[in-house]
């Protein structure tokens, strides 16, 4: 199974949000406030979509590995 690289569009679309720290075609680093909503919203009882959503974030252009990463 392959690398997912994100096109250019998606990274230009990850680029806006106030989360990303830093974005290349490989990989997508968030900040720290990304860190600490995201998991505060888990806490809550959302899933990690619903809180990639809450946070204006496409779980679609992240893709399930992406997503389930950032729960481990």
């Amino acid at each position: 199974m392959g690398r997912n690289y994100f096109s250019k569009e998606q990274i230009e679309e990850l680029r806006k949000s106030k989360y990303v720290k830093k974005i290349s075609e490989a990989n997508v680093r968030f900040t720290d406030d990304f860190k600490n909503e995201f998991t505060g919203l888990l806490n809550t009882g959302a899933s990690p979509i619903e809180a990639l959503n809450k946070l204006g974030i496409s779980p679609k252009i992240l893709g399930p590995k992406r997503v389930g990463s950032l729960t481990t």
